[in-house]
């Protein structure tokens, strides 16, 4: 139990992280709109990557605390309580892969200023869709 506790607080300090760099890089991201359009383009697709791959490491980690979840509900003896829990965990991952897939096709592909950094960037083409296969 106290490794799973572990595991959610290093969870949530990980997410906060990656929110503070989004936030860093949201206001590089507006200094450089305003001052200098060129470097704007770069920071759009900076900025587009690491969203998606805040999502996928959000993701992995849905799915290390569902099998955690239900490795944990099997240990004990059999309650009403520890059904739900599993499936909680579960129902998460599944939302927190239908939001990766909103984003990515919606969102981030869909946005100028991302598909003017792609064409100075071609590697980023492939580095977004070797994470996102």
């Amino acid at each position: 139990m106290i490794y799973i506790l572990l595991y959610m607080v290093l969870l949530l300090l990980l997410l906060l992280l990656l929110l503070l760099l989004l936030l860093l890089l949201l206001l590089l991201q507006l200094y450089y709109f305003v001052f200098d359009s060129y470097t704007f383009s770069h920071i759009t697709c900076s900025f587009s990557i690491l969203f998606l791959v805040s999502f996928s490491i959000g993701t992995f980690f849905s799915s290390i605390g569902a099998r955690l979840s239900s490795f944990s509900a099997s240990m004990r003896p059999t309650r009403a309580i520890s059904l739900p829990r599993s499936n909680c965990a579960l129902q998460m991952n599944s939302l927190l892969m239908r939001l990766k897939t909103l984003v990515m096709n919606r969102l981030v592909f869909l946005s100028k200023p991302f598909r003017l950094a792609m064409r100075h960037s071609p590697s980023t083409l492939i580095i977004t869709t070797l994470l996102f296969k």
